[in-house]
């Protein structure tokens, strides 16, 4: 219900076709201007609440504005902008083989002394893996730079 001390309301849908496909998905952010009185806001906390699904309006391909027209009417709102929002993650193998191949080679010899292969390396972000072969790290191992020793 709070957010940074101001009022606000989200609203989240995913719709699934019968294959577990997703079809469709929203999500409203409402946020209280400063100076906005406690009966709209509780109008709006109301009318969030029983919003129908945005998953389900988007996977019939339904507009975002012809959503808040219709749901928002009685505020009158007013589309001030609108942009995309997508999640998106530049990871890849390749990405992945630059990071193994930054290592000293003392820490590449000892993977190949101690892990088990294939070794998979993963994103924290998107949630891939990417495995490496024994002799990948073999390669990466025989062009790596010694470790500095402390001076």
């Amino acid at each position: 219900l709070q957010s940074e001390q101001i009022k606000s309301a989200f609203a989240l849908s995913v719709s699934f076709d019968a294959g577990r496909n997703v079809t469709g998905a929203g999500g409203l952010f409402l946020q209280a201007m400063p100076g906005a009185e406690e009966p709209m806001i509780a109008r709006l906390d109301e009318l969030v609440r029983d919003l129908p699904s945005l998953g389900g309006a988007f996977s019939r391909s339904m507009a975002a504005e012809t959503y808040i027209e219709e749901n928002f009417a009685a505020f009158s709102p007013l589309l001030l902008g609108q942009r995309r929002v997508a999640f998106m993650c530049h990871c890849s193998k390749e990405r992945f083989t630059r990071f193994l191949a930054a290592m000293a080679r003392e820490d590449l010899e000892s993977m190949l002394a101690e892990e088990s292969f294939p070794l998979q390396t993963g994103c924290l972000n998107c949630n891939s893996r990417y495995d490496f072969s024994r002799r990948e790290i073999q390669r990466l191992a025989s062009s790596a730079r010694p470790s500095q020793a402390p001076a």
